[in-house]
C-alpha cells in the first residue's frame, strides 16, 4: 500500500494520448493538476486499520 503519483505529467503530454488534443489547445488546468495531485491507496477491500494508517499519515505530513 502507498501513495504515488501516477501521471507525473499532464495525460495530453503523453504519447499514448497525445494523437487526441487539437494543436493549439490551452490545457493549463490539466498541466497545473498533473504538479500538485497526488493518489491516495484506496480500495474495496482495505481494511479499517489501513485506512487509519493513510489517513494518521497525510495528518502527520500537514503538521510537519
Amino acid at each position: 500500500m502507498s501513495a504515488r503519483v501516477y501521471y507525473p505529467q499532464a495525460i495530453h503530454r503523453q504519447s499514448a494520448y497525445s494523437s487526441f488534443i487539437r494543436k493549439g489547445s490551452d490545457l493549463h488546468v490539466s498541466e497545473q493538476l498533473a504538479n500538485v495531485v497526488l493518489s491516495l491507496p484506496c480500495f474495496p477491500s482495505m481494511t479499517e486499520l489501513e485506512q487509519e494508517k493513510v489517513i494518521d499519515t497525510v495528518k502527520h505530513f500537514f503538521r510537519c
